[in-house]
Order: C-alpha cells, then structure tokens, then sequence
C-alpha cells in the first residue's frame, strides 16, 4: 500500500509538472510572436529613418515656430 501511495503521489507531481511546461511553452510562443512583431515594426522604423521620412517635418538649421 505504502507504494501504491509513493506511486500515486509521483503521478499527480508529473501530471502538474507536465502542465506547468505546457503553461510556459505557451508564454514562450506568445512573447516572440509579440518580439518578432516588434522587431517588424523596428525594422520598418529604421527604413523610413533611413530613407529620409523624418527629415521631410523640419530642417535641423531652422529655429521651431514658436520663434
């Protein structure tokens, strides 16, 4: 009985360990689907920087409007 018991105990440790993997597998896939995202947005970011978008809003030499 007292293996039975031992037996018993080890199956509800895996059964909780096997979800708990499960649970962060998922957080894992969830957090580089959200960092490939962001990577894409950077990327498309340096592109414009790159191909002169931001300076098209005001020259460097300019005082602001304000002035």
């Amino acid at each position: 009985m007292h293996e039975e018991h031992r037996f018993v105990i080890l199956e509800t440790k895996f059964a909780y360990q096997d979800k708990l993997v499960s649970d962060l597998n998922d957080a894992l896939i969830a957090q580089q689907k959200q960092i490939d995202a962001i990577l894409a947005r950077l990327h498309h970011l340096e592109g414009q920087f790159k191909n002169g978008a931001g300076d098209a809003e005001q020259p460097a030499n300019d005082p602001p409007p304000h002035y």
